[in-house]
């Protein structure tokens, strides 16, 4: 269907909606650039480059886009959940509204990959590599959990940031440094707390910056500036490593949890955006196309951030019969030659899979648009702790028991998710 341009209003702060179309670009090539996808033995094998390739640890500072994207969510859920309460209807259905947008996608994900898990298991053929490729399309899915936190406790947060501003953020920073501290003497479980603390530092500046709460222009780039330069003193000083993704052998790694590091380091990336923002916005305004491009990139977005790995996948099961895989050392001229070879043909795949399902994330995005039926005055708080339990429960099994159960426990999610907000008849 054509898109009515004309009816964005000149208020709309369209760099949002640039900066998520750049974010899923952004971690797609971050991640494909990252696998290393080759045949072993005649065998497909996968791991990540970063593992060997300390050279590529600083691209992380460019491809790491998700405080953005959290802050992103931030700036959206504050300005949707006031018109929506605006309009007279109660955080509850706007909770509802808001996840219903997500379950559609991710439980397309979750059933092909079950299906493959499934096939795999009662033929027997492949089912080695069908549990390495699961795991790896389902990584993904952490996203999921923590995103669905995020929403779910927004109507809570907001409120607190805006009736208790200090007291909230003093808390939130007290909670946030004290499982930090405890990563240094080894203590389980309490660090991973930060999973959900760390990532919603994030979203609340981004209610600061749609408060207008955030300094503007050169102050903000001075500010961001400052942010880079603690989180490189923290990298060249502290034990935490130059890479802001997780990577085997490190001490402390920098998103498993979000690291002091990789807070400093999201903030100044948030700052440097939110400056740019107005200027961004305006020439969106300014170029029909520009904004028809970020308006149909923006109906896709949650499609291609979980089919990306999936897309990879595909295109490694089309290159490795006809010899396109590398088998040669990481890193070396033969290596990145099949590496941008199988990344087009990841392209490929990855905007057939937009064309066939897209269709299902928009149809998400409407049905989440019109859910208004009425709830009990606490299904909010149900839904939050239900959000909340499931989040920390995914991410305390996954970082135990590796890569699968990021399909099974996201999986389980999607499905708890989807039963809760199934509208009612």
């Amino acid at each position: 269907a054509p898109f009515d341009l004309s009816a964005t209003p000149t208020t709309r702060n369209r760099a949002i909606d640039a900066y998520r179309a750049l974010a899923m670009i952004g971690v797609a090539v971050g991640h494909w650039l990252a696998a290393d996808v080759r045949l072993t033995n005649g065998n497909l094998a996968g791991g990540n480059a970063l593992d060997q390739l300390k050279s590529m640890h600083l691209i992380t500072w460019i491809f790491q886009v998700m405080p953005l994207f959290f802050c992103i969510g931030g700036f959206s859920n504050a300005a949707s959940l006031d018109a929506h309460l605006r309009s007279g209807r109660s955080s509850s259905s706007w909770v509802q509204a808001r996840l219903a947008r997500l379950v559609g996608p991710s439980s397309l994900l979750a059933g092909l990959w079950f299906a493959v898990l499934a096939a795999a298991a009662v033929t027997g053929v492949g089912q080695s590599v069908a549990v390495v490729a699961a795991g790896v399309a389902a990584i993904p899915l952490w996203f999921l959990a923590n995103y669905v936190v995020d929403t779910a406790v927004a109507p809570f947060t907001l409120r607190l940031f805006r009736d208790h501003r200090r007291n909230f953020i003093a808390a939130l920073a007290v909670g946030y440094l004290f499982c930090e501290a405890m990563r240094f003497p080894g203590v389980r479980f309490i660090p991973q707390a930060n999973i959900v603390i760390g990532w919603m530092c994030f979203q609340v500046f981004g209610f600061a910056w749609r408060d207008g709460l955030l300094p503007d222009g050169a102050r903000l780039l001075k500010l961001g500036a400052g942010f880079f330069a603690v989180a490189a003193a923290l990298v060249g000083l502290g034990p935490w490593p130059v890479a802001m993704v997780s990577v085997p052998g490190a001490q402390f790694a920098n998103t498993w949890p979000p690291s002091v590091a990789l807070l400093a380091f999201g903030f100044g990336y948030c700052c440097l955006a939110i400056a740019v923002a107005p200027n961004v916005s305006a020439k969106l305004a300014n170029s029909a196309t520009a904004w028809k491009f970020v308006v149909a990139a923006n109906t896709v977005t949650m499609t291609s951030y979980l089919w990306h790995f999936s897309a990879l996948i595909a295109a490694a099961a089309v290159a490795m019969p006809l010899g396109l895989l590398p088998t040669s050392t990481i890193g070396s001229a033969n290596w990145w030659m099949h590496k941008l070879v199988l990344m087009v043909m990841a392209v490929v795949v990855l905007v057939t899979i937009l064309a066939t399902l897209g269709r299902k994330e928009r149809s998400s995005m409407l049905a989440g648009s019109g859910i208004e039926r009425r709830v009990p005055a606490n299904s909010g708080w149900v839904t939050a702790a239900l959000a909340l339990g499931l989040g920390a429960g995914f991410e305390l099994w996954t970082a135990a028991h590796g890569q699968l159960p990021l399909l099974l426990v996201g999986s389980g999610l999607v499905l708890a998710v989807r039963s809760a907000l199934a509208p009612r008849r």
